[in-house]
């Protein structure tokens, strides 16, 4: 209902059942874990009231194929997304800063990722055995994508992306 303002940690651990959820406006923050091994959830929507996505809230979520998040996230915890298997594309809001420890790591069939401008730092595993990885849709210039601080360590799908400076959507 509106009245939810946060999914708590753990809120659907493992609900091998579930296959999209709709996150109502109001909701301002999912917790750590909140969908983590949730294997069967094929689609998400998160509204543009949500400012945060917390430590592995969509990890394992294999047959993940469809995220969709507003501009209102501005930080994305490490492993949020890590093991979705079944990802192949997602855009991540412009706020985002950061591109935390094993944000994606183990995507393996991750192809596409769409980054904003905005983003300053790509943690240690981010992108660890993505290795369908070809793409990545930057906002910003080739100036603005040489400044980020780039982590090397798990972070070798990188090295063989091509990268589409000044993207619009």
């Amino acid at each position: 209902p509106n009245s939810i303002t946060s999914i708590n940690k753990n809120a659907f651990n493992s609900c091998i059942s579930l296959t999209s959820i709709t996150i109502n406006n109001g909701v301002t923050e999912i917790g750590e874990a909140a969908f983590n091994n949730c294997t069967s959830l094929k689609s998400i929507t998160i509204p543009n009231s949500v400012t945060s996505i917390n430590k592995g809230a969509f990890n394992k979520c294999t047959s993940l194929t469809s995220v969709t998040i507003d501009n209102g996230v501005t930080e994305i915890g490490d492993y949020a997304f890590a093991s979705c298997t079944s990802l192949k594309t997602i855009t991540l809001p412009d706020n985002i800063i950061s591109l935390n420890p094993g944000l994606f790591q183990n995507c393996s069939n991750l192809t596409n990722v769409i980054i904003g401008s905005n983003v300053k730092y790509i943690y240690d595993y981010a992108f660890n055995n993505c290795d369908s990885l070809t793409t990545i849709y930057f906002k910003g210039s080739e100036e603005q994508w040489n400044n980020i601080e780039i982590s090397q360590e798990g972070n070798s799908a990188l090295n063989n992306v091509t990268i589409v400076y000044n993207y619009e959507n």
